[in-house]
């Protein structure tokens, strides 16, 4: 279940909303076509799988990877649909680990704050927390890291930001 951290702005960031119980999933090599990501996404959803990030990239020689995060509760019955994907998507690489976690910082206006992705990565990379995968948006910052650095992923980041750190509550 997501929780929060909030409400100070300091640099557009207005809040940190984050998840420990992820599974992510990358799918590495999958043919370049427009079609890929609604059929994975589909499938998925017609086995009432959430899938609460999906980042994609083209690579060389006409491939694609994809990035995907699910709840760790779904993570096993993913990767027994994604390969049964292979006949229809062609031959890829499935890699997976149950023991991620999510965080996103969020705030209006962000893309007009030049820096936070800047503060963010350095405030990580001083803490020694590796990030597996980042999407932003205009006003959203969304990171997946090992579950077991979260909570000093958190504070470390509601310090910098200038957020309070309120009581766990569901979202």
């Amino acid at each position: 279940m997501p929780h929060s951290a909030n409400t100070m702005q300091a640099a557009g960031v207005l809040e940190i909303v984050f998840e420990q119980g992820a599974a992510q999933v990358v799918l590495s090599g999958l043919p370049d076509r427009p079609d890929i990501a609604s059929v994975i996404l589909a499938t998925l959803d017609g086995a009432n799988i959430t899938v609460d990030l999906l980042a994609s990239n083209s690579t060389d020689g006409g491939c694609s990877d994809c990035t995907l995060m699910v709840s760790r509760d779904d993570y096993r019955q993913t990767l027994t649909i994604i390969e049964q994907l292979i006949p229809q998507l062609g031959n890829f690489r499935i890699q997976g680990n149950d023991r991620m976690a999510m965080f996103s910082l969020s705030g209006l206006g962000m893309w007009q704050q030049p820096g936070v992705a800047k503060l963010l990565f350095e405030t990580l990379e001083r803490e020694a927390i590796n990030i597996q995968c980042c999407v932003t948006s205009e006003n959203k910052l969304s990171v997946v890291i090992d579950d077991v650095v979260l909570d000093q992923a958190i504070a470390v980041l509601s310090r910098t930001f200038s957020l309070e750190l309120l009581p766990l509550a569901e979202v």
